[in-house]
């Protein structure tokens, strides 16, 4: 199968010890490709040799060509606001609303994340999903 990427976008960081590069699908704003190589192997591709070795890993491949939405989304807090519990409690809510194609980010520590609606505590995260 083959996928032709309306713009990716690649990205490389150096260190002393490694070499990282990534490839970047823009239109999902997804990382797929993350390629680790130590600093020898490094200057053997820069040098022109093929088949270098690496390490590599690969992520949401489901997620490629597809348009990255996403959206503020409330929930009411039934539980404590730990995080594991509000993790559990924005789960619940999406799913009892049949939205099963978004996922949260989790992210629980914004000045905006808490708030009171008619003597109930709620919470706000972002929502995304791949169309």
């Amino acid at each position: 199968m083959e996928i032709k990427l309306q713009s990716p976008k690649i990205s490389m960081h150096l260190t002393r010890d490694m070499a990282f590069i990534e490839i970047i699908d823009s239109q999902s704003s997804t990382t797929f490709v993350k390629v680790k190589l130590d600093p020898n192997y490094f200057l053997s591709m820069l040098s022109g040799l093929s088949y270098t070795e690496c390490e590599a890993t690969v992520y949401d491949l489901d997620r490629i060509g597809k348009t990255m939405q996403h959206k503020v989304f409330e929930f009411e807090i039934k539980r404590t606001d730990k995080q594991s519990d509000l993790e559990l409690d924005c789960v619940e809510f999406l799913f009892e609303n049949g939205m099963y194609e978004w996922l949260p980010d989790h992210y629980y520590n914004s000045q905006n994340t808490f708030f009171e609606k008619d003597g109930r505590k709620y919470a706000r995260t972002t929502i995304r999903r791949w169309v």
